[in-house]
């Protein structure tokens, strides 16, 4: 992701610890179809955009949806993909543009830690305005994803059962 000429970003952190082997763990976080359905069943409307067969580095993406009464726009790229242990998304949403890193550490034979790290930049000033104003009220932030990150754990976990 290029620097942004509006300053710099805000990047958050967040782990979930899976009950389960990094390659089950990944083939389940790379189920694009599964998530593609889930995010129309949210009212979402996913449109693939790429003419890749199969989803490798290059497939992409265009969603649209609505969030606090409006409509957003999100497009997003796969760039990273390294079986079994990581996969990065980048793309860009209004004045933003974002970078999501997610890795797999096997911890043991059955369990895997789920490491993700969202960036999000400004690629406006209205943008860089919004998220200076997130950065006062960072902790918050930071617990709302850690709590996120968790919780995404748990789903993926549930659908290895």
């Amino acid at each position: 992701m290029a620097a942004s000429p509006w300053g710099t970003g805000m990047k958050l952190y967040g782990q979930s610890d899976i009950d389960a082997a990094a390659t089950d763990v990944f083939a389940v976080l790379t189920d694009f179809v599964h998530f593609e359905k889930v995010a129309l069943r949210q009212g979402a409307d996913v449109e693939r955009t790429d003419r890749l067969r199969g989803y490798s580095v290059g497939s992409t993406w265009n969603v649209h949806f609505r969030y606090r009464g409006k409509g957003r726009h999100l497009a997003a790229e796969l760039t990273a993909l390294e079986p079994p242990s990581a996969l990065n998304f980048e793309g860009k949403s209004g004045g933003f543009e974002f970078s999501v890193s997610m890795s797999l550490l096997p911890l043991a034979p059955r369990l895997t830690r789920l490491s993700v790290v969202l960036d999000v930049r400004p690629r406006t000033l209205a943008a860089r305005i919004i998220l200076q104003t997130a950065k006062l009220g960072r902790v918050r932030f930071e617990q709302r994803f850690s709590s996120r990150t968790e919780a995404f754990g748990r789903y993926l976990q549930q659908r290895l059962r």
